[in-house]
């Protein structure tokens, strides 16, 4: 997903568009998955190929947060000739994704504990919410690439 992600967003420019649109379909998946493996219990293969589709779409946005997000904002202008600032940007934003695969674990692990039904209502949820707050970003990329066509 990162590699189909990346590729994406260097065609059209829109960092922020890429990521949505995969957080977006990530969503769907997951109440797929749900209702087919979790709760229905399909098959060892199906749910292989489930988890590897919702991987794909999971894994592209944190990609191109951490890689092409930390790269721009590293090459901003106020930064400009400043390259500890870049080291730094990467740090925080890597960081943070970090910090937050800790409380997840800690917040999954004691949710399972009494259904799976709401641990997989918390990861659409949280995937939804992480759409939802690049919405402005995506806005600027639809306005940058209309005045540019």
């Amino acid at each position: 997903g990162a590699i189909l992600a990346g590729f994406l967003a260097d065609r059209t420019g829109a960092h922020a568009s890429v990521a949505f649109g995969f957080l977006f379909l990530s969503v769907p998946l997951l109440v797929y998955y749900y209702n087919e493996s979790v709760a229905a219990g399909t098959n060892k293969e199906a749910n292989i190929w489930l988890m590897i589709m919702i991987g794909f779409f999971i894994n592209a946005p944190y990609a191109l947060i951490t890689t092409a997000v930390s790269a721009d904002l590293g090459s901003h202008e106020s930064v400009k000739d400043n390259h500890q600032v870049l080291a730094t940007v990467t740090g925080i934003i890597d960081g943070t994704g970090s910090l937050g695969a800790v409380v997840q674990g800690v917040v999954i692990g004691n949710m399972s504990t009494s259904s799976w039904k709401s641990v997989f209502e918390f990861l659409m949820l949280a995937e939804f919410l992480a759409a939802l707050m690049i919405v402005p970003l995506v806005w600027k990329d639809t306005r940058r690439i209309s005045i540019r066509n």
